[in-house]
């Protein structure tokens, strides 16, 4: 007996033995065998922060190819913060090669905004459609701030069957602001 392991049927047929996956895996089927499947990519509380002028990763994290599989989900969210006057700040979310979704704002206050990006393959590992919803809030902490939302979609063609970089990127046209990635999740829906 292994600690954590399960028994399964093989292709022979005959009983195997599945070790413990890595931490966070969940158990899964690609059809045909039991495989440990990455759920949660990310799950980051640490801020990162840009006041540069040039687009520049804040958070990044590698998608395993075919991770997502033909039907799969890529949900992504997170918090943003946009400090300084009313130039220009700008973040991005990308995967691979592909920026999926861009933000711009002229806050001249601080704005929060919270994202919410789910990035569904459509029936191919090549083919996505994709939505965002973006909320955000200007105001004091814990006051309400009703009816700032934008929603954006996009149809995309990522080879997902291949590994991909999801990054969340961000710049400023003025050095003197600052945009900082507060916190973010991504997890893959099968």
């Amino acid at each position: 007996v292994t600690r954590g392991s399960i028994i399964y049927g093989n292709s022979t047929p005959a009983w195997d033995e599945l070790v413990i996956g890595a931490a966070g895996d969940v158990l899964g089927s690609d059809g045909t065998d039991a495989a440990w499947r990455k759920f949660r990519l990310a799950s980051d509380g640490a801020t990162a922060s840009t006041s540069s002028t040039t687009d520049v990763t804040l958070k990044s994290i590698t998608v395993a190819g075919g991770n997502i599989g033909a039907n799969g989900m890529l949900v992504i969210k997170l918090m943003i913060k946009f400090n300084g006057t009313t130039n220009t700040k700008i973040w991005n979310v990308k995967l691979g090669a592909t920026t999926f979704f861009t933000k711009t704002e002229a806050a001249a206050t601080v704005h929060y905004f919270m994202v919410e990006v789910f990035i569904q393959n459509k029936n191919a590992q090549n083919a996505q459609l994709s939505w965002m919803n973006v909320s955000y809030n200007n105001l004091a902490d814990g006051t309400a701030d009703d009816g700032n939302i934008s929603r954006i979609w996009t149809s995309d063609a990522v080879d997902t069957s291949a590994d991909a970089t999801l990054a969340i990127t961000g710049n400023v046209t003025n050095a003197a602001d600052s945009i900082d990635l507060l916190w973010w999740q991504a997890y893959v829906i099968k």
